[in-house]
């Protein structure tokens, strides 16, 4: 008896272990995908004067440690996730041989690309594939992380200090600009949006739907004044989707429909208080101004030349259509020398640097991953909140990735991607290396 309760209060201790220990990685996970991209850390580094590299290698470093931990003494071989695993190895495969085949064509010093795509990416995938059974924890810290995009946006909009470059606002206060924020901080807005409505839908307090409401109809009136098309329209786009598929008979009922008419009718009220504060904000609207220009002028950044100048390399020869150009070779194609003219749209850029036998190789993984998760949850779209919350995560990644965004910088969109992969019945397996703590069921 008492043998049996030592090796208990080990079972019970090993299991507790391995749960903080995953929920260390899944921290660790999002954190460093979102790493580059998340710019509240810039205040952190700058006023301790460090190298974001520096940072970002130590806690792909941690992550990596508790990837190994988890393989040894916990991981238990799953032919799917392993068959995945190698298929995604495919395409870093082919554009090694690729590269060597075409050479460094923009004398890329660092290999930045090509280090992307054939190790950052890879480590993404495991990263993401160690995360399939905690989506709703990495859901419940994307949902924080993007929170302070909200409350910085808040901040920086009611104190009147909104930063304003090239048209574009900026919502970080004493920080650079340097072009790119406005897209950066509408996709985070833009992920606030999306997960917002998921909190809505499993929250019970009024308190909290209501407080929910004013942060989402905030972070879309900043994402109309930011100047991020893509971020804007990809949210849109994704919202639309989640209504058309996720409403349930039963969703509407007298105490919802009485909410939202109270809602409503305090909503427009306000905006009647607020007219004239209003009519001078839709006149700040960076975002829609740039919406509109479209159908005016014509697009100033370049998309449609870019779109066009990708189909041309891509049609060039017999070559460029099966292999593609080679890595970097758009911008020598268009007579250019910057890394950063690049088609702007993923599949485009597969098919002008990698070709259709290199964008076939790119979603081979892909395609597998689908039909898994079709055949386990009965619907690529999901049968959970959690999975179809993802699978709009992933959407609106890939809407971005279609319009801004490349292979260049393309692990958040990998992280996002094979999270896809369906999670397993039973969230925790102790695996092969555990056993001789368990307990035989006394028969």
């Amino acid at each position: 008896m008492q043998e049996n309760s030592t090796i208990r209060k080990l079972n019970r201790n090993l299991i507790f272990s391995v749960r903080r220990i995953d929920g260390v990685l899944v921290f660790l996970s999002v954190f460093s995908t979102l790493y580059f991209s998340y710019i509240p850390l810039l205040y952190f580094f700058n006023y301790f004067n460090l190298d974001k590299r520096i940072g970002f290698s130590l806690v792909a470093l941690c992550a990596l440690v508790l990837l190994i931990f988890k393989f040894f003494f916990k991981w238990k071989f799953n032919k799917n996730t392993f068959f995945l695993f190698s298929l995604s190895a495919l395409f870093p495969v082919y554009a090694l041989v690729r590269f060597a085949y075409t050479g460094n064509l923009l004398n890329d010093d660092d290999f930045f690309y090509i280090r992307t795509i054939s190790v950052v990416n890879m480590f993404f995938v495991l990263l993401s594939l160690s995360c399939r059974n905690k989506k709703r924890s990495v859901i419940e810290l994307l949902f924080w992380f993007s929170f302070f995009y909200v409350v910085f946006s808040l901040y920086s909009f009611l104190s009147g200090n909104t930063v304003s470059g090239e048209g574009f606002k900026n919502i970080f206060i004493n920080l650079k600009s340097e072009g790119g924020f406005y897209q950066n901080i509408n996709t985070y807005l833009g992920m606030f949006v999306i997960l917002s409505v998921y909190k809505f839908t499993r929250s019970n307090w009024m308190i909290i739907k209501f407080l929910l409401i004013i942060l989402f109809l905030c972070s879309v009136l900043m994402m109309v004044i930011v100047g991020g098309r893509t971020g804007l329209m990809a949210s849109v786009f994704v919202l639309i989707f989640y209504a058309i598929t996720g409403l349930k008979p039963g969703f509407f009922t007298i105490k919802k429909l009485s909410l939202s008419l109270f809602l409503t009718v305090t909503i427009v009220l306000t905006l009647i208080l607020f007219s004239n504060r209003i009519v001078s904000f839709i006149g700040n609207a960076t975002t829609l101004q740039r919406i509109l220009v479209l159908f005016e002028k014509g697009d100033s950044s370049m998309r449609i030349f870019l779109f066009t100048k990708a189909i041309e390399l891509f049609l060039y020869n017999s070559s460029t259509f099966l292999f593609g150009g080679g890595i970097n070779s758009f911008p020598v194609f268009i007579g250019s020398d910057s890394v950063g003219m690049y088609p702007h749209n993923i599949f485009l850029e597969l098919l002008a640097e990698h070709g259709v036998i290199g964008c076939v190789i790119f979603f081979i993984p892909i395609v597998y991953m689908l039909s898994i998760r079709k055949l386990k949850l009965k619907s690529i779209y999901g049968n959970s909140q959690e999975e179809k919350m993802i699978f709009l995560l992933s959407l609106y990644f890939w809407i971005i990735n279609s319009f801004t965004g490349g292979l260049r910088s393309s692990w958040v969109l990998i992280f996002f991607t094979y999270l896809l992969f369906p999670q397993k019945k039973n969230q925790l397996s102790l695996g092969r290396s555990t056993k001789m703590f368990q307990l035989k069921k006394q028969t």
